[in-house]
């Protein structure tokens, strides 16, 4: 009997797979055949080496790369594709642990039609069965793609303010829409990394942008700086200084006192008043002739 998997449209904007060289993207879609075939797992080498009728050792380099490129997972030695289990739904392809619920479902039916009466205790085992059921369909359907959809776009945007084209990614970004999932899942805002990466290219004057890693320093330092708290402004009320002249205290402040010390100086320059002389002009000395010898 024939079985059929999902593969999304989606795969031809996906890095991690068209970039991979010829050879090794025509491995991926036959070892995802075999992985449909064998339960969404993988089986040994020699057995793929069978499949795909090739020497043991190009399986095993096949299997290697794969895994190396994220496109493979080595599960406690098992190696299943990524993801398998989040994209082929159980309304795709049954485990054995859905195949024996509905097993029991269609036996609890059947007796039922047969005998043509049900107990309680039947109809109570077949609604329980087909609660359960229901829950694991909901379960697989609600579960989330390992990138969502607004990372792809953010990445797509950074790999733009680079100066790459969406039509060539280089090898290094692939992988770039996983690592801005995760910060975006980590909290950082989608416009603070656009500013970050922006301010990290202007300053590489040009130089090439192979890697999706080269921004995060920059982003993390301008989510820091824009989660710094506002500065605190404080007002501080002038001074108050008094001034003692001539045994009288004087209030204001120090412009006040600077002022008036600038009078003082001001009146010695000027000289004695009319008022102050010693003596006025009826009271000079007469000049005397003094002789000599």
């Amino acid at each position: 009997m024939n079985h059929w998997f999902r593969l999304y449209n989606t795969l031809v904007d996906d890095p991690k797979v068209q970039q991979l060289p010829d050879s090794l993207f025509k491995a991926l879609i036959n070892l995802w055949c075999v992985a449909s075939q064998n339960d969404g797992v993988l089986p040994s080498n020699g057995d793929i080496a069978y499949k795909l009728r090739i020497k043991t050792e190009k399986a095993a380099e096949y299997v290697t790369k794969l895994v190396r490129a994220g496109l493979i997972d080595n599960v406690d030695g098992t190696f299943v594709p990524h993801n398998w289990d989040g994209r082929q739904f159980q309304s795709d392809s049954s485990t054995e642990r859905v195949k024996r619920h509905r097993n029991k479902k269609r036996n609890v039916s059947g007796n039922v039609s047969s005998n043509g009466t049900e107990t309680p205790v039947e109809t109570d085992r077949a609604e329980k069965i087909k609660s359960e059921l229901e829950k694991i369909e909901v379960a697989e359907d609600a579960r989330e793609p390992l990138v969502s959809d607004a990372a792809r776009d953010l990445a797509d945007e950074l790999l733009v303010i680079a100066g790459h084209e969406l039509r060539f990614v280089p090898p290094g970004w692939c992988g770039a829409a996983m690592r801005v999932h995760t910060w975006l899942a980590q909290g950082w805002p989608r416009e603070i990394i656009l500013v970050g990466a922006r301010k990290a290219t202007a300053k590489s004057r040009g130089r090439p942008i192979n890697s999706v890693q080269f921004y995060e320093n920059a982003i993390a330092e301008e989510v820091a700086r824009q989660a710094e708290p506002l500065p605190r402004v404080e007002v501080r009320q002038p001074e108050h200084l008094t001034v003692i002249a001539n045994g009288k205290s004087q209030g204001g402040n120090i412009i006040q006192a600077a002022d008036r010390l600038l009078d003082k100086i001001r009146s010695f320059d000027a000289g004695p008043s009319d008022d102050n002389n010693l003596r006025d002009g009826a009271s000079e000395a007469s000049a005397r002739l003094l002789s000599q010898g």
